[in-house]
Order: structure tokens, then C-alpha cells, then sequence
């Protein structure tokens, strides 16, 4: 299987002593990592069903899991989990942003998933078995503070770009086809065809809906590309080609 490898260094000094190594016996797929206070965080996909967890979670899907992990600067596990349901999950590898992002220690993790027992300790699940765009948090030691999701059983969602800044996680995504079910804060009726822009805020804490709206296009669009995104002082700036 494909492992997932480590090897890091700081001056003359080896920070994981020569490499860390963590796997099982399938493959990692589409692994992205981030760097906060010398610890190492990953967020990819596995359908290894011995991936070396700390909390004794088992592989749900028949297929695809997405699995979280935190190493301390010395190379050591300091908790690694499955994350996901039933079905498939996708990591949205070809965001602008990377699709997870840690903020005093804890982990934001940004994916699709079509399960609908997809965990939301706060309650707001999945309710069909298209795919969902979701949004989940760990505190420090690994503890799932939320999970949420949001999306359409008509229309399709495509990678986009996601920033945790102030208390807030802003998302620009895009959605190809009928958009209804999404959910909106304007009062404006979601699209039902082309390709539209959807901007979305949610609390950081715990992930509920803060504002939602679109940013219609109309068109279809055979290559529009992923929505980019950028914040400064509690504004949105969007790019998208729809």
C-alpha cells in the first residue's frame, strides 16, 4: 500500500530522526498537511482498515475514509483518527486552499462525503447519499468538536477555498446544476442550473450558519475553475470563472 512518510529538519537537527512513517495496509491518497508550533498535521484519505488510530475508530466506508493525524516535533502520534460514514468520502484535493487548516491548535478539515451517518456531533447531518460538502473541527487532543454539511441532492459541488480567521470559517465553493436544497441566508432562491459561485460563514465554534448567499453565473461552463477566496476585515473578496 502507499505509505505516508515524514522526514523533517531543522539546522543540523533531525526533527522526526529520520523519518516517521504511518500507515496500514492500503493506501493513503491525496494527503495535505499543515505546520503549526513545529507539529505536523495531515488530512488525507485511506482504505487501509489497520491505519494506526489512537481512539480505536474503525474504517466505516466500503471504500474511502478520510483519516486525520497530529505528530508532535519529535515524529511522535499524538492522535490519529478516521473521519467519515458509510459511503464514500473525497478530499477535494485541487482546492485553492489547502483543505484543512489548524488555528490555536485545532483542526479544520474541509471535504465531500456521501454518507449520511457522516459524524455531526452538533446534529446537522447528511440527508441523502449525494455528496455533501462538510465541515469539521478537532480540538488539541483530537476530540471532534463539530461537524457539519451542507449541499444539494441535485447539483454537484467543486472544490473551493476555505479561511478560518476571528472566530469565523469562510467558504467560497461552486455548484454545477440545480442548486436547491442549499442552504441560503438573503431570502434569494438558489439556482437551478449553470455554474454559480456560493459563499458561506460559519461560526468557528460551532459550526453553525452564519450567512449563505450565491453568486450567480448561470452559464454552464466546461472548465470554470475552483472559486478563490480572501478576508481582510471581515470581508469576502470572491474570484470565480462561471
Amino acid at each position: 500500500g502507499t505509505s505516508v512518510a515524514l522526514n523533517g529538519a531543522k539546522g543540523d537537527q533531525d526533527i522526526t530522526s529520520g523519518g516517521t512513517i504511518r500507515d496500514g495496509r492500503g493506501d493513503e491518497d491525496e494527503v495535505s498537511m499543515a505546520i503549526s508550533n513545529g507539529e505536523v498535521y495531515l488530512f488525507g484519505l485511506t482504505n487501509a482498515v489497520d491505519f494506526p488510530v489512537t481512539d480505536g475508530s474503525s474504517l466505516a466506508s466500503r471504500d474511502d475514509d478520510f483519516f486525520i493525524m497530529k505528530l508532535d516535533n519529535a515524529g511522535n502520534t499524538v492522535y490519529a483518527s478516521y473521519l467519515g460514514g458509510s459511503e464514500d468520502e473525497d478530499h477535494l484535493f485541487i482546492n485553492t486552499t489547502p483543505p484543512l487548516q489548524v488555528v490555536n491548535g485545532e483542526l479544520y478539515v474541509f471535504g465531500l462525503s456521501q454518507s449520511i451517518d457522516f459524524p455531526t456531533p452538533n446534529g446537522n447531518s447528511i440527508p441523502t447519499d449525494d455528496s455533501y460538502f462538510v465541515v469539521a473541527k478537532f480540538d488539541a487532543a483530537g476530540n471532534q468538536v463539530f461537524g457539519t454539511s451542507f449541499g444539494t441532492s441535485e447539483g454537484s459541488i467543486f472544490p473551493g477555498s476555505y479561511i478560518v480567521q476571528d472566530g469565523v470559517i469562510y467558504i467560497a465553493n461552486r455548484i454545477s446544476g440545480d442548486a436547491t436544497g442549499y442552504p441560503v441566508t438573503d431570502g434569494i432562491p438558489a439556482p437551478t442550473n449553470g455554474d454559480n459561485l456560493v459563499v458561506t460563514k460559519l461560526d468557528a465554534n460551532t459550526g453553525s450558519l452564519l450567512f449563505s448567499s450565491f453568486i450567480f453565473g448561470g452559464q454552464n461552463n466546461d472548465n470554470p475553475g475552483p472559486a478563490d477566496l480572501q478576508v481582510e476585515d471581515g470581508y469576502m473578496y470572491v474570484y470565480g470563472v462561471v
